[in-house]
C-alpha cells in the first residue's frame, strides 16, 4: 500500500509543481505533504521536513512524515517517507557537522510513549535511531531539537500521569552518547503550557517561549512567557505578555542580543488585534519598539500571523506567516483569504518591505468559490545571494474542496517560494500585493554577485575595460540597497531595485535617481542632476522611441532606444537599455556626473547574474589594447576633419546610418551629446575637446581643438 501510494504521490506531484519563474527567484509547489514542519538551509541545498498523510488501509489514514531535499533551483533531489513517527514539533530538524537530527514521536504508543531521535547523513540515509523516554512519565509533545558540539536539548510539552495539565519541559543530551543529563519540567500558573523556539542567546545561554492558556471552557484568558535560562536548565530572567491564541510562540534571539517576538497586540499599547513585531532589550527589561505592521481598515482588512523570524547577514530582521487581506474584494466577502506573506524590518523598527503572496484558485466560478487558495509560509531562510526562500504550505477553502472532491491529503501541497532581497519574483510585478500568476513584464535579475564589464577608452587611445560587481546590501537613505563596486578603483555606489525599474544613488541629489524603467514602452521621467555637480537641475523626460530584440546566448532580450531630454539645454540624448540589464553605455543613464574626460565608458562589453551571462562584443570581457586607426579598414572607421578647426567637424565613414555621439570638454564635462545624420558637427565653444562616436561595429575617440 505504501509503495501504491508513493507512485501516486510522485504521478501527482509531476501534475501539481507549478515553476512560475526561472532559476533564481521562483514559486513552486509539490505533492509532499500538508503542511511544512521545519526548514533548513545547508550544503547549498534546502532541506525540508512535512507532515504527510500515510494510508492504514483502502478507508484510513494516519499522520506520518517525509524529509526532502532540493536545489536553490526548488528541484527535487531526495524525497524519503517516514511513515512510523507523527510529525508533531515545527523545529523538528537540526543540522551539524554533516548530520540531520530529526525528532518525533512513533505511532500506536500513548502514554509514556518516547520521543524518536533518528540521524540521517546528507543524502538522507538513517544511520541511527535513539528512543528517549519521558523523564517525568507521562506524555511528551516534542516540539524541537538544537545543539551545539557537545549537548543536544529537546523541548515541548509533557502531559502529567494521569492528567490534563501540560507543562513546558526540556531535556538535556550528551551529544556522543545520547544519554540524557537532566530533564526539567517549569510551573506555570496555566493549566496548557507548551515550549517553542528554543534557541542560543548571544552569551552563551538558551531562550524559550512559553504559551500559556487554561485549555476549553476558560475564556480567552492566554498569556506568552519568554524564558532565559543557563545550560543547567535554571531560569535567569522571565518576560510576560498578554496575548490571545492566534499567533503561534515564536521568538528571535540576535547576534546582538536583542529578543523579537511577533504578538497579536501591542505589549501594554494598542488592543487592538492586527499584528506586531516586537524588540525586546537583551536585559528583559525594556521593550524597545512595537511595529504594528500594515493595515488599511477600509481597503484589506489585514491582519497577521507570524511563523518563523530570522536574521539576515546585515542585521535586519524578516519574517514570514500568513496574513488574511481582501484587497481584492470587500473585507467580508469569499475573496478575502489567508496568503502567505514576508516582511523585512531594520533594527531600529523601520518597515523596509511587506510583501502579500496570493495563489489563484482556478475553480470556476471563482464567484462562488473564490479567487484564491488559502497559504502559509511557515519557515524562511536567506540565501547566499542576499535573497529568501520560504517554505509553507498552500490548500484549497472547504468550498473549494467540495466542488474538486480532492483525496484525502491532497487538497494541500507544500510550497517553496524564493525571492530576491526585496521580496520579488522574477515574471510577476513586485508590489505590496502579489497574484503569484506568472504575468508580468520584464523584470530585473539582479541580486549579490551580479557583474557589469563595460569597455573604456583611456586618453583617446587605450583601450580597457571596467567591471561593476554587486558585492552586498546595506541602508542608504533609509531604503535597502545594492553595494555596487567598480573594480578599477574600489569605488562604491548603490542601486536597489523596485520590479522593473531600477535606480541609483545620486551624490548631488543625495537621493535615488530613476535610471531604468524596463516596462515603459512610451515615456518616464526622472530627475536632472547638472553634469559635473553644477546647480542645473530638474526634471527630465525619457522617451522610448523604438523596442527592437536582439537574441543572446539562447535568449530574446528586449532593447529600449531612449531619447532624453532635459529642458532646451540637452535635447535627444540618446541611450540604448537592455531590458533587466540597464545602458549599453555606461552603468547610469546619462543623467549627470560624468567628468573624468582622461577616461570615457563607450559600450557594454559582458553581464552577468545567477541565470545569465552575454557577451556583447564578441571577444573577452578582459580585453585590453591600443586602437591604432592605421590598422583599422579604412571603409569601416571614421576620421575626423579639420583638425583644428573653427568649429566645423566633418566625419568621414558614415554610410547613412544613425550615429550616436558624445563631447565632452576638458574639464570631463559633457557638452553636447545627440545624433549624427549628415556626417556634420558645429561646436560653438573654443576650446579642447573629446569626442566619443559610437557606431554599431566601431567606437572611436577623438581630440579636438577648436580656434577662437
Amino acid at each position: 500500500m505504501i509503495k501504491y501510494y508513493l507512485s501516486l504521490l510522485i504521478f501527482y506531484l509531476f501534475l501539481v509543481n507549478v515553476n512560475l519563474a526561472q532559476e533564481g527567484t521562483f514559486s513552486k509547489q509539490y505533492a509532499l505533504g500538508s503542511q511544512v514542519r521545519d526548514l533548513v538551509l545547508a550544503e547549498d541545498k534546502l532541506t525540508l521536513a512535512c507532515q504527510y498523510v500515510c494510508p492504514l488501509d483502502t478507508l484510513r489514514s494516519i499522520s506520518c512524515s517525509t524529509i526532502n531535499t532540493f536545489d536553490l533551483a526548488g528541484e527535487i533531489l531526495t524525497s524519503i517517507l517516514i511513515d512510523s513517527l507523527y510529525p508533531e514539533g515545527d523545529n523538528r530538524l537540526w543540522f551539524d557537522d554533516n548530520t540531520f537530527y530529526f525528532t518525533g514521536h512513533p505511532h500506536h504508543q500513548g502514554s509514556s510513549r518516547p520521543t524518536s531521535l533518528q540521524l540521517f547523513d546528507t543524502s538522507l540515509s538513517l544511520q541511527n535511531t535513539y528512543s528517549i523516554p519521558p523523564f517525568f512519565g507521562g506524555t511528551n509533545l516534542n516540539e524541537g531539537i538544537i545543539g551545539n558540539e557537545d549537548h543536544l536539548y529537546l523541548y515541548g510539552s509533557n502531559y502529567e500521569p494521569e492528567s490534563s495539565i501540560r507543562l513546558g519541559y526540556i531535556t538535556k543530551l550528551d551529544r556522543h552518547t545520547f544519554e540524557v543529563l537532566w530533564e526539567k519540567q517549569y510551573p506555570s500558573p496555566r493549566r496548557i503550557n507548551n515550549f517553542s523556539s528554543l534557541q542560543w542567546t548571544s552569551d552563551s545561554n538558551l531562550v524559550v517561549i512559553n504559551q500559556r492558556y487554561n485549555g476549553a471552557g476558560s475564556g480567552s484568558m492566554s498569556d506568552y512567557e519568554i524564558i532565559k535560562l543557563d545550560t543547567a536548565g535554571q531560569v535567569l530572567n522571565q518576560y510576560t505578555f498578554d496575548d490571545s491564541r492566534g499567533t503561534p510562540p515564536r521568538l528571535l534571539s540576535s547576534s546582538t542580543g536583542s529578543i523579537y517576538f511577533p504578538s497579536d497586540y501591542e505589549p501594554g499599547g494598542n488592543p487592538f488585534y492586527r499584528g506586531y513585531i516586537v524588540k525586546m532589550s537583551a536585559d528583559f527589561e525594556q521593550i524597545e519598539w512595537s511595529l504594528w505592521l500594515p493595515y488599511d481598515p477600509f481597503t484589506n482588512g489585514r491582519k497577521y500571523e507570524v511563523y518563523d523570524i530570522q536574521e539576515t547577514a546585515n542585521g535586519d530582521i524578516v519574517a514570514c506567516g500568513t496574513a488574511w487581506d481582501a484587497t481584492d474584494g470587500t473585507v467580508l466577502d469569499l475573496h478575502g483569504t489567508w496568503n502567505g506573506f514576508i516582511i523585512r524590518i531594520s533594527p531600529q523598527g523601520e518597515l523596509r518591505w511587506v510583501k502579500v503572496y496570493q495563489l489563484p484558485s482556478y475553480i470556476t466560478p471563482q464567484t462562488d468559490y473564490g479567487r484564491y487558495r488559502a497559504s502559509i509560509l511557515r519557515k524562511i531562510v536567506e540565501t547566499p545571494t542576499g535573497g529568501f526562500i520560504a517554505a509553507g504550505d498552500v490548500g484549497y477553502k472547504p468550498l473549494q474542496v467540495q466542488a474538486v472532491g480532492f483525496p484525502a491529503g491532497l487538497e494541500r501541497q507544500i510550497w517553496l517560494l524564493s525571492v530576491d532581497s526585496m521580496g520579488c519574483v522574477a515574471g510577476e510585478e513586485c508590489q505590496e500585493v502579489m497574484v503569484m500568476d506568472g504575468i508580468n513584464a520584464t523584470e530585473a535579475n539582479i541580486d549579490i554577485g551580479t557583474k557589469w564589464t563595460y569597455e573604456v577608452v583611456l586618453n583617446g587611445v587605450a583601450t580597457t575595460y571596467e567591471t561593476y560587481e554587486v558585492i552586498g546590501l546595506t541602508t542608504q537613505n533609509d531604503t535597502l540597497a545594492y553595494v555596487i563596486e567598480e573594480g578599477s578603483g574600489g569605488v562604491l555606489d548603490y542601486m536597489y531595485v523596485a520590479g522593473d525599474s531600477i535606480y541609483f544613488w545620486n551624490r548631488q541629489l543625495d537621493a535615488f535617481q530613476l535610471n531604468y524603467d524596463f516596462s515603459a514602452t512610451d515615456n518616464y521621467e526622472t530627475t536632472w542632476a547638472g553634469q559635473c555637480f553644477s546647480t542645473d537641475m530638474g526634471t527630465a523626460i525619457a522617451v522610448v522611441d523604438s523596442i527592437r530584440q536582439v537574441t543572446l546566448a539562447g535568449n530574446t532580450l528586449d532593447i529600449q532606444y531612449l531619447d532624453v531630454t532635459y529642458s532646451s539645454t540637452y535635447e535627444n540624448l540618446p541611450a540604448k537599455i537592455y531590458a533587466g540589464i540597464g545602458n549599453d553605455y555606461r552603468l547610469k543613464l546619462g543623467l549627470g556626473e560624468d567628468c573624468d574626460v582622461s577616461r570615457v565608458i563607450t559600450r557594454l562589453r559582458c553581464y552577468e547574474d545567477s541565470e545569465n551571462s552575454y557577451n556583447f562584443v564578441g571577444y573577452p570581457c578582459d580585453s585590453s589594447f591600443v586602437v591604432n586607426v592605421n590598422e583599422i579598414d579604412p571603409t569601416e572607421a571614421y576620421t575626423i576633419y579639420p583638425n583644428p578647426s573653427r568649429g566645423e567637424v566633418n566625419i568621414k565613414g558614415l554610410t547613412g546610418e544613425r550615429i550616436n555621439y558624445t563631447l565632452f570638454d576638458i574639464a570631463g564635462r559633457q557638452v553636447q551629446q545627440g545624433k549624427l545624420y549628415n556626417g556634420q558637427l558645429y561646436i560653438q565653444q573654443p576650446g579642447v575637446y573629446l569626442l566619443v562616436v559610437h557606431g554599431e561595429a566601431v567606437t572611436q575617440s577623438f581630440k579636438l581643438v577648436v580656434l577662437d
